[in-house]
């Protein structure tokens, strides 16, 4: 069987008409590049090398930037997860001191500074914690946990801590029954 036989699919094997002198003729195809015809448009070797230098060039004030803007989105929602963690500690304490401290634990924040502290004795639990820089509350807040672990809010009645710096603000709702919490960017 020749080569030009097993490409086109025939075989005198299979049965096929042709006759021992017959050479099929292979279509020659040409491996070169189209020639470049008039009316066509491509693209040069030093245009997409300045395509290339300008999207270089637009990365690069742009990546910083990109991360920077992020860095601060980090550095927030730190601060209100730092808030969250301290408003869990006082309820884990409330729970776990509940036969030496029956009174349980507060947890107060005003201005940038934030803290627990045991509502027997008014005892700092630990050093004050301060928000990141520029981080305020919007208003001062006392939250008192019980020795079952819900919590009260004792400055006004409110379910929220608003943590607040420029247009952006982060709040905290405190779910009362379960001493529950919720954290989340307002705008």
């Amino acid at each position: 069987m020749r080569l030009t036989e097993v490409i086109l699919g025939r075989s005198r094997r299979a049965g096929s008409a042709g006759r021992p002198g017959d050479r099929t003729k292979l279509r020659r195809t040409s491996a070169r590049l189209p020639i470049r015809r008039a009316g066509r448009s491509a693209v040069t070797l030093p245009e997409l090398i300045l395509v290339l230098v300008i999207l270089g060039i637009l990365a690069a004030v742009a990546v910083p930037r990109f991360a920077e803007s992020n860095l601060l989105a980090t550095k927030a929602e730190g601060s209100v997860k730092d808030v969250v963690a301290t408003l869990r500690l006082a309820r884990r304490m409330a729970i776990d001191r509940a036969a030496t401290n029956p009174s349980g634990f507060h947890a107060i924040g005003s201005g940038d500074t934030y803290s627990i502290y045991a509502a027997d004795t008014g005892q700092t639990e630990g050093a004050p914690k301060r928000l990141a820089s520029g981080w305020l509350f919007l208003t001062a807040y006392t939250v008192r946990f019980n020795t079952l672990g819900s919590a009260t809010n004792l400055a006004g009645g409110m379910n929220a801590i608003d943590i607040q710096k420029g247009g952006e603000t982060w709040r905290i709702e405190l779910y009362g029954s379960t001493g529950g919490l919720r954290y989340y960017k307002r705008n």
